[in-house]
């Protein structure tokens, strides 16, 4: 989903209030879950949120659409 997001985001640039939930670039699922750990490792205060912020999170740091 977030991947879709930054596709239409590149389509429309003003639609700049999805850039939190957009990722752009090339990824790979092996790149993605390394992410995540790193993210995860880096956040410790953060491990009682919600997974999915913190997939959302560590995803849209490494691949933040411009």
């Amino acid at each position: 989903m977030m991947f879709g997001l930054g596709l239409v985001y590149k389509l429309k640039p003003d639609a700049a209030v999805l850039l939190p939930f957009a990722i752009c670039g090339e990824l790979s699922h092996a790149a993605m879950a390394q992410a995540f750990m790193n993210w995860a490792k880096a956040n410790p205060q953060k491990w009682e949120d919600d997974k999915l912020f913190g997939v959302m999170s560590a995803l849209s740091e490494n691949w933040p659409c411009k």
